[in-house]
């Protein structure tokens, strides 16, 4: 619930901001497309999750409710929705600058969804732990940026 709230949120503020200045740098496109593509992999890996449930267990567990169909719904819009914004990058800039900042864009985006979505980040027990993580997805990242 709070996700999507907090998803949705930074969606529509980027809009108005892709308007702006989606046509001066590359990364309003590729942020947008980003928050939109972190939102296809949790979907993703909530369909997943029911069809691995439905076929160990029976698929009349969950497939009778909507949650499954919406789950794929949810999945094709957002997937189709984030290669909206990352092709309107590629139009306006060079696939050499809109692939490495999609990349690290996308790779944060996607672990912090799907962390705080599923609770990934409760075995970080400790601040050396956390330092670790935190320095693994800096060094991942800022690489494409120097």
């Amino acid at each position: 619930g709070i996700y999507l709230i907090i998803w949705a949120t930074l969606f529509v503020l980027m809009l108005p901001i892709c308007k702006r200045w989606g046509e001066t740098t590359v990364v309003i496109y590729v942020a947008t497309g980003s928050v939109v593509a972190s939102l296809t992999i949790v979907s993703a890996k909530v369909f997943s999750s029911l069809v691995t449930r439905g076929v160990t267990k029976g698929f009349k567990l969950d497939w009778l409710t909507p949650v499954p169909y919406l789950s794929l719904v949810f999945l094709i819009l957002t997937c189709v929705g984030s290669m909206h914004f990352v092709n309107m990058a590629m139009m306006k800039f060079g696939n050499s600058q809109v692939v490495p900042v999609y990349y690290a864009m996308f790779t944060t985006a996607s672990v912090a969804s799907v962390g705080f979505v599923f609770r990934e980040f409760q075995c970080v027990v400790s601040t050396t732990q956390a330092s670790v993580f935190g320095a693994g997805v800096f060094l991942a990242t800022s690489g494409v940026f120097l």
